[in-house]
């Protein structure tokens, strides 16, 4: 990969008005999947044997997606985590009644 874009610059390299790839005309009621990226790495890492990041997700991998008929894709949890977010988790667990038990 390298490039948001095939032949593109480094994505470290570009705006984030760059990184908008263009999609054509959607569909009146477009079908939007939503991946979650921190799982999806994870997995990836224990095959790779290595920490994977997103430009390992190979493009063939995207493609057979788009094949199913979905128009975008969200990465869920690429954002990092912190101390407050994990406070915040633990603190809405302990008040769900159907949580007891989870760490």
């Amino acid at each position: 990969c390298g490039g948001a874009v095939a032949g593109g610059p480094p994505l470290g390299t570009l705006k984030t008005t760059q990184l908008v790839m263009p999609l054509g005309p959607l569909p009146k009621r477009p079908l939007l999947m939503q991946l979650n990226a921190r799982v999806m790495l994870h997995e990836l890492s224990g095959l790779l044997g290595r920490p994977a990041t997103l430009d390992d997700i190979q493009d063939a991998q995207l493609d057979e997606l788009a094949k199913t008929g979905y128009h975008m894709v969200y990465l869920l949890g690429v954002w990092k985590t912190g101390e407050f977010g994990l406070n915040k988790s633990k603190k809405l667990l302990a008040q769900d009644p159907c949580m007891s038990g989870f760490p």
